[in-house]
């Protein structure tokens, strides 16, 4: 049998405390964090550095048309059956937003694909399916979306299905003034609803791929597209914005997440309405030369090109030359200004001088020639004349 005579006993450390054996040493203590509200310290941090001060938000539009009114979209929102997507809330809750943002694991997305947050106790779910059951929206097996935007697709098909007659592109990215009213009027709603944007004077090529499939009546996945969007927004070491929060505030609700009543509301941007799309400029564009592309640059120039290089080399120098004449106009116009001021300074500092001169000469006047307070007079600075010393002064 094996014995323990010989086995050391444990020793006794200051402060008359024993170690027991094979206790590991204390870890150093985690900060404290509102675990109410936060999955750790981490994503509080976070929420307190770049999201709580986030600036103005992306605001969610609705879409209101009255029937007869523009009827070619109302057909695409009932095929996709997006209405509720296109109905935001009135208010949405700016605190739970936030802490929804704050609190995205990007780590565990890496890992397994988890489209999920945490908000004020409860785990909120935002993959395709999820949001697809929440918005009723219609499902389909494929995404042609995501196969247009892995393969783009092409110049030719995106200027006749959603540009204005007589637009060049050069590539996929597609100004709005391009746009055809009905084109343009999906983008508003991309831009705020689906893939919201700050900037919307152009469309990305995935946002104008995304006007393209829907107005071509091809499978959409949004709830895949609406999934992805909230994950990307979510991302850290970014600026942060506020968007999607009618989307997520839904989410929450409909997940039994608490929503508090006294909280500061985000509220959705006027609706797309008749009037709203009326104004929108569907002319066509007047187009200038066409660009000039796939020529070769080894080629040897003909003269029509040389022309074209000579008149933008003559334009280019022209403006050189305003420019030019213009900044010589503003350093003229800048050391006359130094002149005259110089001038008027020097006359306004001369006045004074002269007064200081005679109100000091007056000084020393009265000073010396007033009468003594006693009845003698004050001594004089002049040498003695011959007249006060033979009347005994």
């Amino acid at each position: 049998m094996a014995s323990r005579s010989n086995e050391p006993r444990s020793k006794k450390h200051k402060g008359g405390d024993h170690r027991r054996k094979g206790k590991a040493p204390a870890s150093a203590s985690t900060p404290d964090f509102d675990s109410h509200r936060f999955k750790s310290y981490q994503h509080q941090l976070r929420f307190n550095n770049e999201i709580a001060c986030a600036g103005n938000p992306v605001r969610e539009r609705c879409l209101v048309l009255e029937e007869g009114e523009y009827d070619e979209i109302w057909d695409l929102v009932s095929y996709y059956k997006w209405w509720d997507l296109f109905t935001p809330l009135e208010r949405a809750a700016e605190s739970i937003v936030k802490e929804f943002y704050a609190n995205v694991d990007f780590q565990k997305h890496l890992e397994i694909k988890d489209y999920s947050s945490f908000v004020r106790g409860v785990q909120v779910k935002f993959d395709a399916s999820t949001l697809a059951k929440l918005l009723k929206c219609r499902t389909f097996k494929e995404c042609s979306y995501q196969r247009r935007y892995d393969q783009a697709g092409t110049k030719e098909e995106t200027i006749e299905v959603i540009c204005k007659p007589g637009t060049h592109l050069r590539n996929l990215k597609v100004r709005s003034t391009d746009l055809t009213r009905v084109a343009r009027s999906w983008s508003q709603l991309i831009h705020h609803n689906i893939m919201p944007r700050s900037n919307v004077s152009d469309l990305t090529v995935d946002r104008s791929q995304l006007i393209v499939a829907i107005m071509l009546r091809e499978p959409i996945n949004v709830g895949q597209i609406l999934a992805d969007s909230l994950l990307e927004f979510a991302y850290p070491n970014r600026q942060f914005v506020v968007k999607h929060a009618s989307l997520i505030t839904k989410l929450c609700v409909a997940q039994k997440v608490p929503i508090p009543v006294a909280d500061r509301t985000l509220t959705p941007m006027n609706p797309l309405n008749r009037r709203a799309i009326d104004i929108l400029d569907d002319e066509p564009v007047v187009p200038d030369d066409p660009p000039v592309e796939d020529e070769d640059d080894t080629a040897p120039l003909d003269g029509s090109r040389l022309d074209r290089i000579e008149a933008l080399i003559l334009q280019q120098q022209e403006r050189i030359d305003q420019f030019q004449h213009s900044m010589q106009e503003r350093a003229d116009q800048f050391q006359h200004f130094m002149q005259d001021s110089w001038a008027s300074q020097r006359q306004y500092y001369d006045e004074r001088f002269t007064r200081i001169d005679t109100h000091l000469m007056q000084m020393t006047q009265q000073f010396y020639f007033q009468p003594h307070p006693t009845g003698l007079e004050a001594p004089s600075v002049f040498p003695p004349t011959g007249d006060d010393v033979a009347g005994g002064h």
